[in-house]
């Protein structure tokens, strides 16, 4: 019901993406949905999201789709790749800084 409602409702983007990976979509809502007040969780939950989708689009290439795509699909494909490896440059490197102001001491503390 909630798939049906979705690929009606959903913006032209959005549509093919529920109609092709309905269990991704499912999972990532329900993910949403359940995002734990405590902010460190929620950064975990995401990354353990954006693992997810990387591997899955990574066996996707591994079976050889980018072959089977058109011209103008695989220069899209190469588009959103150089901007996901943008972002997850990003974060790495975010997260690297945030790590080294964390320290090894644990939490910050309140004095």
């Amino acid at each position: 019901m909630e798939l049906e409602f979705t690929v009606h409702h959903a913006d032209d983007p959005a549509r093919p993406l529920v109609l092709t990976a309905p269990l991704l979509f499912l999972k990532a809502r329900h993910a949403v949905a359940t995002v734990p007040d405590d902010d460190g969780r929620a950064v975990m939950n995401d990354l353990d999201l954006l693992t997810a989708v990387a591997r899955r689009a990574r066996r996707r290439l591994r079976h050889g789709v980018l072959q089977r795509l058109l011209p103008p699909e695989r220069a899209e494909v190469r588009r959103l790749g150089a901007a996901a490896d943008e972002e997850m440059a990003w974060l790495a490197e975010r997260l690297r800084e945030e790590d080294a102001h964390a320290g090894a001491s644990g939490p910050a503390r309140d004095s």
